[in-house]
């Protein structure tokens, strides 16, 4: 059916059709009409599909999200405007700017089609903003931004410190033994190792002792110096970097655990032999276990008798003794033991009995 859109002078010759429906095909007809009627009507030859004049887009659909992050790059993804202003969207230009700078800068240029990507190149541990912006051959829309801006970093993170408390053990003169339990968290990637430390107390710096691999949880520190007070710490490592320290509580003072002492240097000598007495002499031993000597044991035995009989104590300085009353000719042998307050050391015995006898015939 034919609906009368206007009715035109008869000199004019042109007519503009409104209130049409946008993207419709129409198909629109003229004829001359005088008093006697309407002639026959000329048609066109084909619709006229009815458009919206072209525009810019519209902004492309929010939210810009950001999809990825990592060290160097973040990925971004949006959706195609709603409203292409009547003309097919040729691309997006995507933009960058740091939290920082108040200047955009375009990062790429991407197809129609593609409505995510991944933004390179950027400042490690650095915020940045991204916007979007929809392009079609009349112009640009306006920008889509991030609500918020966006920090480059890796998505894992540095393992949590080791589980204390830090266990000390062992200690020596040297070396001290090291504790401790993996980190609870490792940051989202495996931890590698453990970085162990020490410090002296005196001082403000750490000094790297060693390192372990991931299944080990103990270390023995070498290399310390007696008497001298110490602080210890344990790192975990992942990818990412060394966790916070593990520190022990207290100093630590390296002591050489106190033991009995070794026994006195040889040979023990026997001289000055006479009919009721014989001296004797020895060397004080290499090592007092840790604790000066407080003295030595003299004891003696006949050389046919099985037990030994205490002859005298005497002071650490003392190396020589004279043993009185013995009885003549008689064979007996010595020996002198070290102590300290640990205890004693194993005695030194005479090679060789000695017999008790007048130095003149």
């Amino acid at each position: 059916n034919w609906t009368k859109l206007a009715t035109v002078g008869a000199y004019d010759t042109f007519c503009k059709a409104t209130r049409l429906e946008e993207d419709m095909d129409y198909y629109f007809s003229v004829c001359a009409e005088n008093k006697l009627g309407k002639g026959e009507a000329t048609e066109t030859s084909k619709p006229v599909t009815t458009k919206k004049g072209l525009l810019i887009p519209s902004k492309p659909i929010g939210p810009l999200t950001v999809t990825d992050v990592q060290r160097k790059s973040i990925s971004i993804k949006w959706k195609a405007p709603s409203d292409d202003g009547g003309s097919p969207i040729i691309g997006y230009i995507i933009e960058k700017r740091p939290e920082s700078a108040r200047y955009w800068s375009k990062v790429e240029k991407v197809r129609a089609d593609i409505t995510d990507y991944c933004v390179r190149d950027l400042q490690e541990r650095t915020m940045y903003h991204f916007r979007v912006i929809a392009e079609n051959k009349i112009g640009e829309s306006e920008p889509l931004e991030t609500r918020d801006a966006t920090m480059a970093r890796s998505p894992f993170d540095v393992p949590s410190a080791p589980v204390g408390p830090l266990e000390i053990t062992n200690v020596t003169n040297n070396s001290a033994d090291l504790s401790w339990k993996p980190s609870a968290n490792d940051g989202g990637t495996p931890i590698t190792g453990y970085i162990i430390e020490h410090r002296v107390d005196s001082r403000t710096f750490w000094t790297k002792a060693g390192t372990v691999n991931e299944k080990t949880t103990t270390f023995t520190v070498p290399n310390l110096t007696e008497d001298t007070s110490y602080h210890f710490r344990v790192f975990a490592v992942n990818a990412e970097g060394q966790s916070k320290p593990l520190e022990s509580t207290d100093v630590t003072k390296p002591m050489r655990k106190i033991e009995k002492p070794s026994k006195p240097i040889g040979p023990l000598k026997t001289y000055d032999i006479e009919k009721t007495s014989i001296s004797i002499s020895w060397k004080a031993p290499e090592d007092d276990g840790g604790s000066p000597l407080t003295g030595y044991i003299i004891e003696k035995k006949e050389a046919n008798r099985q037990y030994w009989n205490n002859v005298a104590k005497v002071a650490p300085s003392v190396t020589n003794y004279r043993v009185e009353d013995l009885r003549q000719n008689c064979e007996y042998d010595f020996r002198v033991t070290a102590i300290n307050k640990i205890g004693h050391s194993d005695a030194l015995e005479t090679e060789a009995s000695t017999m008790a006898k007048s130095s003149f015939s």
